[in-house]
């Protein structure tokens, strides 16, 4: 496809936040609404997590990407915000790896060379909001880009879920910021991911331009009775991922990041 340009990505990022306000989202059932509020939808863990309490707003531990400022609002069912909750977040750096753990085949380490990047806690304020510095996400097979999180009250873990990022910024960081770039194309998009395609697009951030970086922002409603139990795949293994589709070239690929338009009649 047609190498893009930093200004059709924006502009494709103003086309499909038009776009939300007509789309539905993940669907609202019994399971997904409390109370009359839609809740946002739990995900799984993945493999990668790692409970190390680390709190701080600045995750990054040095690892080079384009910067991101990652702003999550948690609130409950009838709107009010949930203040003390402690948010977890980790994610892949700009090549798609993550820290405290190393990939050979299907089998999974943990290195002994102790570096945490790319992994925070921060509690929230009384607005019910926290804040992190980190960087653009790199993606991994078989995934898109994301960035996870975990919220509690207290010790029990009242949602877990997964930021995803338009797929037009995506596209363009990856083809065009060198820390980002591989020999390989990337072979998940949002439309070809099956677990987004479970939540719709009920997270993916809210993007604007900051500085020389980008801003996600998020709010998130959960059930503060909730309890999410820990959902892993058995120790040093990775997860047994859902079906792939197929990689996506040429004009569907095109037509798949940068979406028409479409107008409401």
């Amino acid at each position: 496809m047609e190498e893009l340009t930093r200004r059709t990505a924006m502009m494709a990022i103003g086309g499909a936040a038009g776009l939300a306000s007509l789309a539905t989202g993940a669907p609202v059932t019994a399971a997904t609404r409390k109370g009359g509020a839609a809740l946002t939808p739990t995900t799984v863990d993945g493999p990668y997590y790692f409970d190390e309490k680390l709190v701080r707003q600045n995750i990054t531990e040095g690892k080079l990407g384009i910067p991101l400022d990652v702003g999550l609002r948690i609130v409950d069912v009838s709107g009010r915000p949930v203040p003390q909750a402690r948010v977890d977040v980790w994610h892949a750096d700009a090549q798609g790896n993550y820290s405290e753990y190393t990939v050979t085949g299907d089998h999974i380490e943990t290195p002994p060379d102790g570096a945490h990047f790319l992994r925070g806690t921060q509690i929230t304020d009384q607005d019910g909001s926290v804040q992190f510095f980190t960087i653009y996400p790199g993606w991994y097979q078989p995934r898109t880009p994301h960035i996870h999180f975990k919220i509690f009250i207290g010790t029990r873990c009242i949602l877990t879920a997964q930021m995803y990022f338009p797929d037009a910024l995506s596209e363009y960081i990856y083809q065009n910021i060198p820390t980002y770039q591989r020999r390989e194309l990337r072979d998940t998009l949002n439309v070809t991911d099956p677990h987004k395609a479970k939540v719709g697009d009920s997270t993916v951030g809210s993007i604007s331009e900051a500085g020389g970086g980008y801003r996600a922002t998020l709010e998130l409603t959960v059930d503060r009775s909730a309890d999410v139990p820990l959902r892993m795949p058995p120790e040093g293994h990775k997860p047994p991922y859902p079906p792939t589709l197929p990689i996506l070239y040429g004009e569907a690929r095109a037509k798949a990041v940068v979406p028409p338009v479409r107008v409401r009649a």
